[in-house]
């Protein structure tokens, strides 16, 4: 079973950036991280060294850098409504369509 610790890190100002100071046991391969923000708290995870991110983090990387419009929601919200109202089972194609250009 994993385990986790939790540790204080220092945090520095240089060249008008901060910078985070790790333990000296903690280290990270490649010059850069991937970290992820909530936007309501300000918390801030550092994920990953940005050289190996998994899968699942380059998706959420992605899915916070190109957030989807309220309004396009509406369409799919709409046709679950329905299909729940209905008693139907989620159909991933007919849900994809949704979201498709109409030519």
């Amino acid at each position: 079973m994993a385990t986790t610790r939790t540790m204080k890190a220092a945090i520095r100002r240089e060249n008008g950036h901060q910078v985070i100071v790790l333990p000296d046991d903690i280290h990270f391969d490649g010059d850069e991280v991937m970290v992820r923000q909530d936007t309501e708290t300000g918390e801030v995870t550092v994920i990953s060294a940005l050289a190996n991110p998994s899968p699942f983090e380059q998706f959420l990387a992605w899915r916070d850098a190109n957030p989807i419009p309220d309004e396009e929601w509406a369409p799919f919200e709409e046709a679950m409504r329905e299909r729940r109202r209905l008693d139907i089972p989620p159909d991933d194609k007919a849900l994809i369509n949704l979201f498709q250009d109409e030519s």
